[in-house]
């Protein structure tokens, strides 16, 4: 079994771009309204809906309400730092809200960051903790 978030966004091509190139991932499906992100072995890990797609009910409403309070997508990554510094050159597109730091409590470095929609990130290199 395994799961994929799906997030409503207002601009799901640039999202995409973002996203694609701080985690290596690639679009699967592409376009204005959907996006399936992938990781390397071809596995969904992040779909992209946009909010004027009319086709799905559970986004109806969203589109004036903050978004991601309250919940952070983490994000393993396999380089820390170079994703760190890809993340610096993208702040026209997010804002870093957490450097990059060890957390103790998990053992890992990790650094959070925003998109203009509001979805909190935090990108983490695998610790002793994460059973994954």
């Amino acid at each position: 079994m395994s799961t994929v978030s799906i997030i409503a966004v207002e601009d799901v091509e640039a999202t995409s771009l973002v996203l694609q190139e701080l985690f290596d991932w690639k679009s699967s499906h592409g376009g204005p309204e959907f996006d399936d992100l992938v990781d390397k072995n071809n596995r969904s890990v992040l779909w992209l809906h946009s909010f004027e797609a009319d086709d799905h009910k559970r986004f109806r409403g969203a589109k004036n309400k903050e978004r991601g309070v309250g919940s952070s997508l983490y994000v393993l990554v396999e380089d820390i730092e170079a994703t760190y510094v890809k993340a610096q050159s993208k702040l026209e597109s997010i804002s870093i809200v957490e450097e990059l730091f060890l957390n103790t409590n998990a053992q890992f470095q990790e650094f959070t960051f925003k998109l203009k929609d509001g979805y909190q990130f935090t990108a983490c290199e695998k610790g002793p903790y994460l059973k994954i």
